[in-house]
């Protein structure tokens, strides 16, 4: 039987989509007084895959693999790498900035190769 394909996701992007305020919004139900993190707000697809990723355990070196996206989670998780590249980019005169944008292009080759897609990535 074949393997579950899983998506490794870089310890510095895992950092922060639990920064992001959709992983905040994860830790709440909506009925307390903090609008801005109502979950009902967020794409439901962007909470389902940060949900897989934390309930994913880490690896040694931050990263983690996580199985079962489904194709918009992947679609999802690509646009969230896209951006982390885009803001990366502009930091790359120093050395942390540059090991963003290398995280968030592995990812994005990552989701390609999961996707099999004939379209050119970030």
């Amino acid at each position: 039987m074949p393997a579950t394909p899983r998506l490794r996701v870089p310890a510095r992007l895992h950092e922060w989509f639990e920064g992001s305020d959709a992983a905040i919004a994860l830790e709440h139900d909506g009925s307390d007084d903090d609008p801005a993190h109502n979950p009902k707000d967020y794409d439901p697809d962007r909470l389902s895959a940060y949900r897989k990723i934390f309930d994913t355990p880490a690896r040694a070196d931050g990263s983690c693999h996580v199985a079962g996206l489904t194709d918009d989670e992947l679609d999802v998780l690509k646009w969230d790498a896209g951006y982390f590249a885009t803001c990366a980019a502009d930091n790359t005169w120093n050395a942390d900035g540059l090991a963003d944008l290398n995280a968030a292009r592995a990812m994005l080759r990552a989701i390609q190769k999961l996707t099999q897609t004939e379209r050119p990535i970030g």
